[in-house]
């Protein structure tokens, strides 16, 4: 059996996750909480179980996320915040001071219906970017409570002068940046493919539109 890229990017999602909720308890607690060498020999056994765990983790925190995504967006201020640096991503991408975000709304569903009929290797196409978005999505808001409990356990780990662990603040803050770079590129070229494809199909084949408004037997 093949794994689809969005088991992976469940795993990558679920393993983030695994490491931030593993910094937080050495953090809290003791940093060699994990009696390593004794298990060591069931190694194979455990990575298929880390795996198994990540896997459910990132499952379950990909939809968490989104509710945290979708619950953020009823603020104005966030939603303020969001057009401004959604604005500033797009001119970045368009290379166009003029640029804006207004143009490009979020998809409805008989866009994306509509696309799904008519060109199924588009709408593939399309899914395969909302994955990558929904993977950069979840990389950052898990890159948060890795910060959060990650540099705390390397100063104290480590024992990092004060100098050296502003740097790594700002290290870590320019990574976050350019997640949050990339995030929201994938949202607004998702949003623009999803808008000129149905825009294409609308032209060349109109006769064929999906009806949202059937709600049940013809």
């Amino acid at each position: 059996m093949v794994a689809s890229p969005l088991t992976y990017e469940f795993i990558i999602i679920g393993g983030e996750v695994l490491i931030w909720m593993w910094l937080g308890v050495s953090m809290f607690f003791c940093p060699n909480w994990i009696p390593y060498a004794e298990l060591k020999a069931w190694t194979p056994l455990l990575s298929v179980a880390v795996l198994g765990v990540a896997y459910t983790m990132g499952v379950i925190s990909d939809r968490f996320f989104g509710l945290i995504h979708l619950l953020l967006g009823k603020f104005e201020v966030v939603r303020n915040i969001r057009e401004r640096l959604l604005g500033l991503i797009y001119k970045l991408d368009l290379g166009s001071s003029n640029a804006s975000s207004e143009a490009h709304k979020k998809p409805s569903l008989e866009e994306i219906g509509t696309i799904m009929i008519k060109s199924p290797e588009v709408y593939k196409f399309l899914v395969q970017s909302n994955r990558l978005f929904c993977l950069l999505r979840g990389t950052f808001f898990n890159a948060l409570p890795m910060a959060f409990f990650g540099i705390p356990y390397i100063y104290r780990i480590c024992d990092l002068s004060w100098l050296v662990t502003i740097m790594v603040v700002v290290i870590w803050v320019l990574i976050c940046s350019l997640i949050f770079y990339a995030w929201g590129s994938y949202v607004l070229g998702y949003q623009k493919g999803v808008e000129h494809f149905y825009k294409q199909l609308s032209e060349t084949q109109p006769n064929t539109t999906l009806d949202t408004n059937r709600t049940g037997k013809d």
